[in-house]
């Protein structure tokens, strides 16, 4: 998990390059209509700067095998997603007029590659962070403390182990 942690968490970093949105706009007066299309990088916005500022985080908490390796990949999906609701919610049309002159201008907001590719890299990030704490016992948070519920015949026991199970079990029982 460990490898595939550093490969998403670089191929978030690459994603910050490509193109992230795609702005047509055509606006239209009396006689003259202009249609215009912009397309906006990743790394042109606050957005993908914090993207990339993740992803080495990621990369470096993978490598070193740190604890809660997840989190920049948490990071990554939320600010890919904050990114996509932000253009949904935008207008698609405005219009304006002075006196006798009209003008509108429509917006067409398009979603590219490069957004959709941190978005699946933030995931499979976290993906793998889950597996690699969940798969290496040391860095499990809980690991060394549990509640165990036995049942002998139509009795039923708790026990909560208070030490760390390899020093040996202590516990409790309640009926």
């Amino acid at each position: 998990m460990k490898n595939f942690g550093i490969l998403f968490s670089i191929i978030a970093i690459i994603a910050v390059f490509l193109p992230w949105l795609e702005t047509s706009s055509v606006t239209q007066q009396i006689n003259n209509e202009s249609f215009n299309i912009i397309e906006l990088y990743g790394i042109s916005t606050s957005f993908g700067k914090l993207g990339i500022v993740l992803g080495i985080i990621s990369v470096l908490m993978f490598y070193f095998e740190k604890k809660f390796s997840l989190l920049p990949g948490y990071t990554i999906v939320f600010i890919g997603l904050i990114y996509i609701f932000e253009i949904i919610q935008r207008g698609e049309t405005t219009t304006s007029s002075l006196g006798n002159y009209a003008s509108t201008v429509s917006y067409i907001y398009e979603i590219k590659l490069g957004m959709y590719l941190f978005l699946v890299s933030g995931i499979f990030c976290t993906i793998c962070g889950f597996k690699f704490l969940t798969s290496n016992s040391k860095n499990w948070p809980f690991s060394n403390k549990g509640i165990f519920i036995t049942k002998k015949g139509s009795e039923i026991r708790t026990q909560i182990s208070i030490e760390p199970i390899k020093k040996g079990r202590s516990t409790h029982s309640y009926s």
